[in-house]
């Protein structure tokens, strides 16, 4: 919690020191770039230098038989100020890629990456890393140290660092076939960072021992953080006993870990003490109160403090004892304590769970000032994440308005809670609108307005925009529209910015099949299904041999060329730039069908996740099984004619076992854990604990 602190306190700092760093990265390859290029002699590109990054690229681009200098490609990549013109400068870079020299083809993608991971682009920086693995470097080891550098230092975030984590452990692969040298500052830099995956630090494990590598303290420091952080025990222990031996081998007394340690303070240390080991409230608070009387050094009036009070208060459901000490804090921090970005979320979670979510909403448009109009997207998403347990209809409406009113771009994170919430909203009842729609009636929603259009980008609308927004977000807090998303079911209306998102950043997933099929539309229709299951066994759907081929086509899919590499900026609607999905995006998908009776996409779903190179997690499988147990099994005296493994419950499970191997499949107590779960979820006891 005192790290986190820490961390979100200077996480705004890092991003304006990244995009510092990012400028003086382009400053030091374009020197670079003129000592190697005689192109900079040309004076005919010099007036495109001074147009705006769209016109600069228009200018380029229409120009025939005629290929820009890499220095004029290097310059433009200055003028990038947000997601979308990274993505067009990285577009403009690869595309020309072969008319830039071999040797500076390595720095050039190298920079694409820093600017790519500076502003999350992050489907884009997945083909970038992919196409300079193409690239023939054999044995210049640097460039492949620097371009892991350049993909941790951006890391900040959980999200963040499962794709950086995949792509570092591809890269380190690669090192390996290759036999290039991984330096020693690489294994510092890439252990040091606080969100390193378990599987990125067994990689530099394994890699160390296979290049007799023996780890300093300082290494050994960063497996024992990393060890203890995911619950190793074990490891952790080890690692601890080898920094001892370490240590008496130095013949020097045991210190505190190299990075640098938050600040000693008994009250703070007891503090989170109290937090970890399940002490009474009164407990906490009254030690909070008594220590506010005290002198120096047991003062806790600061926002460290207040937050981890807070914070375990929040833990402990005590919200009414949460609002108060809140109500303190701020009277307290109007003169003196500022609002950093971990007060800010965890202020905004007691207000909400509270019931008190407007004042949540104005504190966090409080925010917004005319230098800063971009809220941090942590703090957006921890109020949707309260929200959709509350009020569904309400988290609903913030993801559709964040951008507007927040400055604030979805990630993986928000896409699971987007989807929780439709799946909440559409398991706490039907509406009457939901009903008519299901049934193919066109019914309008009392009171609801036709899309608004697109905001023009002169200030004037823009501001009437966000007032717009503003005003449907308030109505949202104070009531609810049942399952419906506007004038569309919340379920489908969230499924399908879920697969557009998908398909218009990875349009080769659209050639992906299912690698199996329903026998029945949801698992409601139990009664009758017998009778159709009769009529499908009788009259097949398919001959085997056409389900042999369909197989034989997905599988050619899942092992065929991945999707082109090349970063293209001309993407449907739904295109969101720093989406990546995880195994939780991929989880809360699987449930918003299920509880929506559409476990029949689940197939399809999962191969878009084998075809991404997600891996799923144990308990991902059994969901997805669970739910389509309910739409693939049929009566059992035809389950015994069609033969025992013939079934497309069996299909599906085998499709698994190749997919993740046998010993990863769930088990029989996995999915009746899953099926608990499930239960209780469709019983109403399934909001507080949101499974994704």
């Amino acid at each position: 919690m005192i790290l986190g602190q820490r961390v979100g306190r200077t996480r705004l700092w890092f991003r304006g020191y990244n995009n510092y760093a990012l400028q003086q990265r382009i400053t030091h390859l374009l020197k670079f770039v003129s000592q190697h290029d005689n192109s900079r002699d040309d004076k005919s590109w010099a007036p495109v230098t001074r147009l705006a990054l769209d016109s600069a690229i228009a200018t380029i681009e229409s120009v025939d038989n005629n290929s820009p200098p890499t220095w004029l490609l290097v310059r433009l990549c200055s003028k990038v100020r947000s997601q979308t013109d990274a993505e067009k400068a990285s577009h403009l870079i690869v595309t020309n890629l072969p008319y830039i020299s071999p040797d500076l083809r390595p720095p050039v993608l190298i920079l694409v990456v820093h600017l790519l991971s500076a502003y999350k682009v992050l489907p884009s920086l997945d083909r970038v890393v992919k196409l300079f693995i193409g690239l023939p470097i054999f044995h210049e080891y640097w460039h492949f140290n620097r371009l892991l550098r350049a993909l941790m230092q951006y890391t900040d975030s959980p999200t963040d660092g499962r794709i950086v984590g995949r792509l570092a452990v591809l890269l380190l692969k690669t090192m390996t076939e290759r036999e290039l040298t991984l330096t020693k500052k690489t294994y510092r830099f890439l252990l040091q960072n606080r969100y390193v995956t378990m599987e990125l630090s067994e990689e530099l494990r394994q890699r160390m021992i296979r290049d007799k590598i023996v780890p300093d303290r300082a290494h050994l420091e960063s497996f024992l953080r990393i060890s203890a952080n995911r619950g190793s025990v074990h490891d952790a222990a080890a690692y601890a006993r080898e920094i001892q031996t370490v240590d008496r081998n130095r013949q020097v007394p045991p210190h505190v870990a190299t990075s640098e340690p938050a600040p000693s303070n008994a009250t703070v240390e007891y503090l989170s003490h109290l937090v970890h080991e399940h002490a009474q409230r009164t407990d906490l608070v009254a030690f909070f109160e008594w220590s506010h009387a005290q002198r120096f050094p047991f003062r806790t009036h600061t926002t460290l403090s207040y937050t981890i009070v807070l914070h375990a208060l929040l833990r402990k459901g005590a919200y009414p004892l949460a609002l108060e000490v809140w109500e303190r804090y701020r009277k307290h921090g109007t003169r003196k304590l500022r609002l950093d970005p971990v007060a800010l979320g965890v202020g905004v979670e007691v207000l909400a769970r509270s019931r008190h979510p407007d004042r949540a909403l104005v504190l966090v448009d409080a925010q917004r000032t005319p230098r800063t109009a971009q809220v941090p997207s942590s703090v957006v998403t921890r109020l949707m994440r309260v929200l959709a347990a509350t009020n569904p209809s309400a988290a609903l409406r913030l993801w559709e308005h964040m951008g507007i009113l927040y400055g604030t771009a979805p990630d993986a994170h928000a896409f699971s809670i987007m989807l929780g919430a439709a799946r909440c909203a559409t398991l706490n009842g039907d509406s009457l609108a939901g009903a008519m729609q299901e049934l193919g009636i066109p019914f309008r929603v009392p009171f609801s307005r036709r899309p608004a259009t697109p905001p023009s980008s002169s200030p004037s609308s823009l501001d009437r925009a966000r007032r717009t927004s503003y005003a449907q977000l308030k109505r949202a807090l104070v009531s609810s529209e049942g399952d419906m998303w506007g004038s569309e079911r919340a379920w489908r209306r969230a499924y399908r910015i879920f697969t557009d998102a998908l398909l218009a950043a990875w349009p080769a997933l659209a050639q992906v099949r299912a690698p199996a099929h329903a026998v029945r539309a949801s698992g409601d229709g139990a009664a009758t299904a017998p009778l159709r299951d009769l009529g499908r066994f009788l009259v097949p759907r398919s001959s085997p041999v056409e389900n042999e081929k369909a197989d034989a086509v997905s599988a050619a899919d899942d092992d065929g060329p991945p999707p082109p590499l090349l970063p293209v900026h001309t993407h449907a609607a739904g295109y969101c730039p720093s989406f990546a999905p995880d195994d939780a995006t991929f989880r809360a998908a699987v449930l918003l069908l299920g509880a929506a009776r559409a476990a029949g996409e689940i197939p399809l779903v999962l191969a878009w996740m084998r075809a991404l190179g997600v891996v799923p997690r144990t308990r991902t499988l059994a969901y997805a099984l669970v739910f389509w147990a309910e739409v693939s099994v049929g009566a059992p005296l035809l389950e015994r004619l069609r033969g025992a493994h013939r079934g497309e419950y069996v299909r599906f499970v085998r499709w698994m076992e190749e997919w993740v191997g046998v010993a990863n499949v769930p088990d029989d107590a996995a999915i009746g854990e899953a099926m608990r779960r499930v239960d209780g979820m469709r019983r109403g006891q399934g909001q507080k604990q949101q499974l994704y």
